[in-house]
């Protein structure tokens, strides 16, 4: 038996009527990136300034801070105290003065509390780093391997304009006392020692001389990335012909 099917039977009503949602998964990828770089080079930055003995080194020869603080110790004492501590080489934050008669805690019990909360936060934005790190790599991976490089380049010339602002908010948050101040008051309180010494250091230069060196870091990280991104991944242009 021959079935009579017209050109009108053979149409498939549903063909061409399914709307299929397409995700541009590159472009998601390089949105990720330029997101994720400036924070990792921001925590990054500010790691690596507050475990260098170079910052505490430089900040204390400049402030002269010591001779505030009204104990005989050195700007080396100083300096060293921090990077110890923040390096995990001491467990406990503490100097004693230079004295052979019944020498002095520079640092409150207090003090010592309140800086090993800030390096317990400074070691989970460590991690946070490395994760970041992770992702970052993986990302710039993939894309460079599916030959997106213009794409990988634009994305990093953006992340310059983000990490700009990310720095800006993070020295205004450091620089201007109010803030600064506000910020620390909600964390640990108000009620201190008078001439406490963990807070004569703060309520110091102490800040604006880590925003700037974050800033420093970050910048010079940014470069070094720069010169990376622009050695594997940007365009190519063709040298044009003159005539001559």
């Amino acid at each position: 038996m021959k079935m009579n099917i017209t050109p009108r039977s053979k149409r498939n009503p549903w063909r061409n009527t399914r709307k299929d949602y397409y995700v541009p998964w590159n472009d998601v990828l390089a949105t990720i990136f330029m997101i994720l770089l400036p924070l990792l080079i921001l925590s990054f930055s500010v790691n690596f300034v507050l475990r260098t003995s170079m910052f505490y080194s430089h900040y204390a020869s400049k402030t002269k801070i010591v001779k505030e603080l009204g104990f005989y110790i050195s700007d080396e004492d100083l300096s060293d105290t921090f990077t110890s501590f923040m390096q995990h080489k001491d467990k406990v934050f503490q100097l004693k003065e230079k004295t052979e008669y019944e020498p002095q805690d520079v640092f409150t019990k207090r003090a010592s509390d309140i800086m090993y909360d800030l390096r317990w936060f400074y070691d989970l934005v460590a991690i946070v780093s490395f994760l970041l790190f992770v992702i970052v790599i993986a990302i710039f991976v993939r894309l460079y391997l599916i030959s997106e490089k213009k794409l990988l380049y634009e994305s990093f010339k953006h992340s310059g304009i983000f990490l700009a602002v990310l720095l800006l908010l993070h020295t205004v948050l450091l620089s201007v006392k109010p803030i600064s101040k506000l910020i620390f008051r909600a964390l640990f309180g108000v009620r201190f020692e008078p001439g406490d010494a963990l807070i004569t250091i703060f309520n110091s230069s102490f800040p604006i001389y880590l925003s700037v060196a974050t800033i420093i870091v970050a910048v010079l990280i940014f470069i070094a990335i720069g010169y990376i991104m622009i050695q594997l991944v940007k365009p190519k242009r063709m040298l044009e012909s003159r005539e001559f």
